[in-house]
């Protein structure tokens, strides 16, 4: 079986254009949608849906969700595929400037509007290239329907600044990992970067940059499928 894990302000839909001869189910994270209540322990709620040894695919929040549950129970993964993710933040600084980071977002949120939120999130770097393809518009209007206060929580809560760093528990994963980042993802090809200096499986998709299931869905499964 199959998993995907969209990311932050994404849905199942996000996947849409990939298909798998082998069973797959793409699942609503918590706090996503109308029908998946926010949950603080996500791993337990994976826990619950994961019951035999699957392959997960994640992406960005749902790649370090997906990450994060694979060395809590390892006994329940096949392979582990993490699109555009940041293992963990390992110095402390870092992760008090990215929790203040969040906090101002949630802020935002409150005091310009969920939209005004969206559109100054999609401004950021990280989604140059989403936010010129055609198909941006149709991801921004569902993005628009998540419940504001759901996403305020997500943000703060599952702030990488919150979550465990696993870059050492790398070295010694007892499952096949693989990591995949657009290669104009100017901050996270740092981490590609240092992934592939440390033996891990790792690989770049061509002109794309943090979406890259969105903006280049083809190379990202023929890439996927390689690795399966």
């Amino acid at each position: 079986m199959i998993y995907l894990l969209h990311g932050f302000l994404g849905s199942p839909k996000d996947w849409s254009s990939f298909s798998f001869q082998t069973p797959h189910l793409p699942l609503t994270l918590p706090g996503h949608g109308r029908k998946a209540p926010f949950i603080s322990n996500p791993s337990k709620w994976l826990s619950e849906e994961i019951l035999s040894p699957s392959v997960l695919i994640g992406y960005s929040l749902g790649g370090r969700l997906a990450l994060q549950f694979a060395f809590l129970f390892p006994h329940l993964i096949q392979k582990l595929i993490l699109l555009s993710t940041n293992p963990g933040i390992e110095d402390q600084n870092a992760r008090k400037k990215r929790l203040l980071k969040d906090k101002k977002w949630v802020e935002m949120i409150d005091k310009e509007g969920f939209k005004s939120f969206l559109e100054t999130w999609y401004c950021q770097d990280l989604f140059s290239n989403f936010k010129k393809d055609p198909s941006f518009p149709f991801f921004f209007k569902k993005r628009l329907r998540h419940n504001p206060k759901a996403m305020q929580r997500i943000l703060l809560e599952l702030s990488p600044a919150k979550m465990p760093s696993f870059w050492k528990a790398l070295k010694k994963s007892s499952f096949p990992i693989l990591f995949l980042f657009g290669e104009n993802d100017i901050r996270y090809k740092q981490i590609h970067d240092r992934l592939k200096k440390l033996g891990v499986k790792t690989d770049l998709i061509k002109e794309t940059t943090h979406a890259i299931h969105l903006e280049n869905p083809n190379k990202c499964l023929e890439k996927i499928k390689e690795f399966l």
